[in-house]
């Protein structure tokens, strides 16, 4: 009982350890450079916000801000890109030095800044990226890649692979329902009268419906028929787009629309 009794006092102080420089930061925030430079407080004796008004109102801080954010945002779109594709390998697939690729990935993290810091300015100097935003989107890249890396393949790993299906397992699995239609509308086209049968294959075949959007279906039908088979634009809304025709032309329709049915 003593013991549960004090375990909380470890991730308290642990916890506080964590969240000091922070209330630093802010407490310096609301201090006066006099008194950050000269004093030493846990609190500031002279309240301020002075030091937020200059942030948000002096325009030499604004190409700060705008420069922040381009080259974040590029550092984003170029860890993700990279970080997605070898965590999912990493979490998939085995091959020959994968885990000593893995822990050089992250070696990379544990690395002191400063000793990328000249290879990086020759490297710049060299091909005219020196104080550009790609070249510190690229160099924060050095460190964000890995961590990226390691937090995504365990994501990765947790996703069970039974659950995944490639576009292979999926033709697969449909393929003897796709050789049903493809008998079905052969069947169809040899009842077909012969001046309808004409128009079918002067234009083809339009497919519409929830079934078109299956995967390579005008393929099999147009091997099938040699005939020109097409997936319409909007294939999932064409009942309800000929339905607003019909109605919108309901008196020239009138006589082959049966209401009784």
């Amino acid at each position: 009982m003593k013991r549960l009794r004090f375990s909380w006092i470890v991730p308290t102080l642990y916890i506080l350890f964590l969240l000091a420089p922070i209330y630093w930061l802010v407490n310096m925030s609301f201090k006066t450079n006099q008194e950050i430079t000269s004093t030493f407080t846990l609190f500031p004796q002279t309240f301020t916000f002075g030091n937020y008004a200059v942030i948000l109102t002096d325009p030499s801080w604004y190409m700060g801000y705008v420069n922040s954010l381009i080259y974040v945002v590029m550092n984003t779109v170029i860890s993700l890109s990279v970080a997605l594709p070898a965590a999912y390998a990493f979490s998939r697939y085995s091959f020959m030095g994968d885990k000593h690729l893995f822990f050089w990935l992250l070696t990379n993290r544990m690395s002191p800044p400063a000793v990328f810091a000249l290879p990086f300015f020759q490297l710049y100097s060299s091909v005219g990226l020196f104080d550009t935003h790609i070249a510190v989107a690229l160099a924060h890249c050095l460190f964000n890649v890995p961590l990226a890396v390691w937090i995504l393949e365990g994501f990765m790993r947790g996703v069970p692979k039974e659950i995944e299906s490639t576009q292979g397992q999926v033709a697969e699995a449909l393929s003897e329902t796709v050789q049903t239609i493809c008998e079905a509308v052969m069947i169809a086209l040899e009842t077909t009268p012969p001046d309808l049968a004409a128009d079918i294959v002067d234009r083809g075949v339009m497919l519409t419906g929830g079934g078109a959007l299956l995967g390579d279906l005008d393929l099999a039908l147009r091997e099938q028929t040699g005939l020109i088979i097409t997936v319409a634009d909007q294939s999932l809304n064409c009942v309800a787009l000929g339905t607003g025709k019909a109605l919108e032309y309901e008196k020239q329709l009138r006589h082959a629309i049966d209401y009784d049915s």
